[in-house]
């Protein structure tokens, strides 16, 4: 019987060839860069069904207001450490121009908070707009394509719901890729609360002066 052995070059090999090729079916969809994570996308066409728990984020309650979306508009969430981008991506090759907004709540779990927004455009073929705004947020997130302008929350919020409208005007054949916004979050302020030892500390203290005390009126 031959034994097997597993040369250490070519294992290394084969794993940095599967994370390159991971990342490069990342890249292709227009996602967050990294080492990201998509959940499997759901049609934009029933909202009711695309609700999502990944990481630390829960995310529910999408609605549309003033757009209907087709069977092929997807919506779709990319996890990248604690970067969350829920997505909405429009089927290729709309000729009309396209607004209306997409409402959906976010809640943390694990003791985390709100940090940032970043409203977020890929892929797109024409001119687009859109903001992202909460009750939370000081001002609103938006761009016109790429990655905009960062916004940051109010401390310690674990909850909100977001509202991002949309324009877009063709250039030919409209082609709007995705659109969506990306939120970060950091873990939230652990209050401190004093122990028992500083109570026990001045409470020696105090014992002790009352037997020096003592000491100096018998010696007196």
């Amino acid at each position: 019987m031959h034994s097997l052995k597993t040369n250490p070059a070519r294992s290394s090999r084969t794993r940095l060839a599967l994370k390159l090729g991971t990342l490069a079916v990342v890249s292709l969809g227009g996602l967050l860069a990294g080492d990201a994570h998509a959940t499997n996308p759901c049609a934009a066409i029933n909202p009711a069904t695309c609700n999502f728990t990944i990481g630390n984020f829960q995310v529910t309650d999408f609605s549309f207001t003033g757009f209907t979306p087709t069977a092929s508009d997807v919506i779709s969430y990319t996890l990248s450490g604690n970067d969350l981008q829920p997505q909405l991506t429009f089927v290729p090759g709309r000729t009309d121009p396209i607004s209306g907004s997409i409402s959906y709540k976010i809640t943390l779990t694990g003791g985390y908070t709100f940090a940032t927004a970043q409203a977020n455009i890929t892929g797109n073929n024409g001119t687009f707009f859109t903001s992202t705004t909460s009750s939370g947020l000081a001002t609103a997130a938006s761009s016109t394509g790429g990655a905009g302008s960062t916004v940051g929350f109010n401390t310690g919020l674990t909850e909100q719901f977001f509202s991002q409208s949309f324009t877009a005007e063709p250039s030919g054949a409209l082609v709007a890729n995705s659109l969506g916004t990306i939120y970060s979050i950091i873990p939230g302020e652990v209050s401190e609360t004093p122990g028992p030892l500083p109570i026990l500390g001045a409470g020696a203290a105090f014992g002790f002066s009352r037997r020096l005390r003592h000491r100096i009126k018998v010696a007196a």
